[in-house]
């Protein structure tokens, strides 16, 4: 599946637009999502009835119109999503012409159009397969089709539901007399007496969905048992890469992702097991206008505080939780991103990193942001570093980390917990797409705790400097037990690097080859064991995916 972002100014002052490449015979799996924006007035194209078309002139002069690929996501903020037809790429070439028709009627009955800039569309050659024919397609006759014979195919329908219908009441009627006879049905006053008052303390006062259903209850029951019960053993639920949403976009995650609040209380159902809870990053997907992406952290705040009465919870940031990744570039994006304080609110914490101790386990528990990007604009007021592309931590983290964070208690040991890697991505190679801003000073103290050393450095960005001196030669006692990440959604080989041991995990949104959704697979999150007088951790996983366990 492939889809790439436009955004177009109606008055046609946009900037010129990313090329789209495709090839003879793809079809619906590549889309393009874009915002049209209204330069005259610098707010959001509103498309409330308003109707939207793609039109082009193929390289062979055979023509496209269609309405039908058009779905408009937001209109009052003029977002739509185009899935382009298999007939776009049906010849090899560059388009003569492509753009977005905007069209409606005003109250005289007059139609009234507009259209984008020219998106520039290149189709490569396919010379493998047969059979590629290019023809005009016009969405509308097609669509006419299809209604003439849904019309035959209804009445089909409706004859044979009427049959079912009458069978069923029947059996219905049979099995009701049955209970009756046999007293299994209530009155209305027995009814009455038996539920529980809304509001009471044992009602639930918000909506949590289909809370945990029989699939997850014996698997759960029989997980719980398998948590180390030692009294030198810390357990922390690791949440992570939850990307919680409430609508169904038609991105890779779709469904699975407005599962977040079942999830949830599956892992609440071990909370007596639990010392620490962990939300390690990207707990909504960001795919919403910026109040929706509120409303759901803060459903998923609520939901953690009911069902999460014994364990400490911690939140940091990930890249998705400021709801700037689907809105492109520009002021688009940066309107509709939260601020590092309006998270923090939202996250209720003072801010987006922290640690914990857990005296009787010697252990603490350190929490890092590496999302932690403090509002900077350029001359126009957009956002110079977003979170999408941007993973910062400020110098006041650092020297935290340092000289706060890290001056543990003797004898402590620390787990730490960021959401992107520290060593890089897949596989430890570097993502050029990201820019680390003050990564190598976070690495840099972390080795020198492990390795009970000194350290001084300089941060080398302007907008986010950074100094930090410390030193950890009295720190003979304390280890690292490991540094956890997730971001990239899928369990990674640990990497070691100075004695530490650095573990990606996976993520618990269902996405993925075999987590389907209502199965037990739909989940995957680690209880981690930390045995701070054998020196273990074990990643204890329920779900999708296998247990970790290694020394340290």
């Amino acid at each position: 599946m492939s889809n790439q972002y436009l955004s177009f100014d109606v008055t046609k002052q946009s900037s010129p637009q990313q090329l789209i490449t495709g090839r003879q015979g793809d079809s619906q799996l590549k889309f393009t999502s874009v915002l049209l924006w209204d330069g005259d007035k610098n707010i959001p194209y509103d498309l409330t009835g308003k109707q939207i078309s793609f039109e082009a002139l193929k390289p062979d002069g055979t023509h496209i119109v269609d309405y039908a690929g058009v779905t408009i996501l937001d209109a009052q903020h003029g977002l739509f999503r185009y899935s382009f037809n298999e007939q776009v790429f049906a010849v090899a070439g560059t388009m003569q012409q492509a753009f977005f028709k905007i069209t409606h009627t005003d109250n005289d009955n007059n139609v009234i159009a507009d259209s984008t800039l020219e998106i520039n569309i290149h189709i490569l050659e396919n010379r493998v397969e047969f059979g590629i024919n290019s023809t005009d397609y016009l969405s509308e006759y097609d669509d006419l089709i299809t209604k003439v014979k849904q019309k035959f195919d209804d009445y089909a329908a409706t004859v044979q539901d009427s049959i079912d219908k009458a069978t069923a009441l029947h059996d219905q009627i049979v099995a009701y007399t049955q209970l009756i006879n046999d007293k299994q049905v209530l009155t209305l006053d027995e009814f009455n007496a038996k539920i529980t008052p809304f509001g009471s303390p044992d009602s639930l006062d918000i909506h949590v969905d289909d809370g945990v259903t029989n699939i997850f209850k014996k698997p759960l029951d029989d997980f719980k048992k398998s948590i180390d019960k030692g009294d030198s053993v810390a357990k922390i639920a690791l949440i992570q890469d939850l990307h919680f949403q409430r609508d169904v976009y038609p991105d890779e995650y779709g469904t699975a992702a407005t599962k977040g609040l079942e999830q949830l209380q599956h892992i609440g159902k071990l909370q007596d097991e639990l010392d620490v809870v962990v939300n390690n990053g990207d707990l909504v997907h960001g795919h919403e206008f910026k109040d929706g992406t509120e409303k759901r952290i803060k459903q998923l705040v609520a939901t953690e505080k009911m069902f999460f009465k014994q364990p400490k919870i911690m939140y940091t940031i990930g890249n998705h939780d400021d709801n700037n990744i689907y809105f492109f570039s520009g002021l688009g994006q940066t309107q509709n991103a939260l601020t590092t304080n309006e998270l923090n609110d939202l996250f209720e914490m003072d801010k987006s990193y922290s640690y914990y101790d857990l005296p009787d386990k010697k252990l603490r528990v350190v929490v890092l942001s590496s999302f932690e990007n403090p509002e900077v604009y350029d001359n126009k007021g957009v956002s110079k570093y977003t979170r999408n592309y941007n993973s910062v931590f400020s110098g006041t983290q650092v020297d935290w980390l340092a000289n706060e964070a890290l001056d543990v208690p003797a004898n402590f040991d620390v787990v730490i917990f960021t959401h992107t890697p520290m060593l890089g991505f897949f596989g430890n190679v570097p993502y050029e797409k990201y820019k680390n801003v003050n990564h190598d000073l976070v690495l840099a103290v972390l080795r020198a705790f492990a390795n009970q050393s000194k350290f001084s450095g300089v941060g080398s960005n302007a907008d986010y400097p950074a100094t930090v001196t410390v030193d950890f030669s009295n720190k003979t006692s304390n280890k690292i037990a490991a540094v956890i990440h997730g971001h990239e959604h899928h369990d990674a080989e640990t990497v070691k690097d100075n004695g530490m041991t650095f573990v990606e995990r996976t993520c618990l949104v269902a996405t993925g080859e075999g987590r389907d959704i209502n199965t037990v697979k739909q989940d995957a999150f680690d209880i981690i064991e930390v045995d701070t007088v054998n020196k273990t951790v074990n990643f204890n996983r329920f779900g999708a995916g296998n247990s970790l366990k290694f020394s340290y």
